[in-house]
């Protein structure tokens, strides 16, 4: 049974502000949306659960929202109410609450990303340093944690994370590739240039940290170093589309 939808406006305002990266407008949007779904619930009990799915989408993304504002308080509560628990014992890593965090996680002991959450916080407990995961997971555990250090400003957090990475031999020097990444998600692209350049001295055959060199390089208006990395990604990438786009704009 289909439902006419009562806030598709600000609804699809708020996708679109967060498609920007306009947080704070898209939390807001959000917000508003929820609020109209829940009066409509309210006064029409009947068609609750039909609106139920629409408004615990909603919170999924306010939750989404406020986490990356560093609003992690209202995050928590609104991953336990979607009954997101290792969501919400993320958000405790980042209040400094490990005890607190390592509890959380293991009421969900058989959730992968609860598996990993509680690695971290014995990590940044200093209770284990090294660990040799899958190179995927290895990648998004490392790199996507890395970057919501770096953002939030908590480098002891970071430096524990560099540690333990380094004596990951396998895939040595991916933790320099992965840091480098996180910097040029935050738009720190001189510390992401200092990285990446270390990187490849250890693996000058990685087509992908000559392209996120390349682009760091473009961001920063160093054309001359951009078309030289975006040349030798090709040289490992000869039909990488992103890579002929960047380099038919550079004069």
């Amino acid at each position: 049974m289909s439902i006419e939808i009562p806030c598709k406006e600000d609804y699809a305002e708020a996708t679109s502000a967060f498609i920007q990266e306009d947080y704070p407008k898209a939390l807001e949007l959000y917000r508003k949306s929820l609020t109209i779904v829940n009066e409509i619930q309210l006064e029409e009990y009947t068609k609750t659960d039909l609106y139920e799915p629409l408004a615990r989408k909603l919170r999924s993304y306010i939750a989404d929202m406020t986490f990356e504002l560093g609003l992690f308080s209202e995050a928590r509560e609104n991953y336990l109410i979607i009954k997101s628990l290792p969501q919400a014992a993320y958000t405790l890593i980042f209040e400094r609450k490990l005890d607190e965090a390592l509890d959380s996680y293991h009421l969900c002991p058989y959730s992968p990303a609860a598996k990993w959450g509680v690695f971290l916080c014995q990590l940044l407990k200093d209770e284990i340093s090294i660990f040799n995961p899958g190179y995927l997971c290895y990648r998004l555990f490392l790199e996507t944690t890395a970057t919501y250090f770096i953002r939030f400003k908590l480098n002891d957090y970071l430096e524990s994370l560099i540690i333990a990475a380094k004596d990951i031999e396998p895939v040595f020097p991916e933790y320099l590739k992965c840091l480098g990444s996180a910097y040029l998600a935050c738009e720190d692209y001189p510390a992401a240039i200092l990285i990446l350049e270390e990187a490849l001295k250890g693996c000058d055959f990685d087509a992908e940290i000559f392209y996120k060199l390349a682009q760091c390089y473009m961001l920063t208006n160093d054309y001359a170093k951009a078309k030289e990395s975006f040349k030798r990604t090709l040289k490992f990438l000869p039909n990488h589309i992103s890579t002929l786009k960047y380099l038919g704009n550079i004069k």
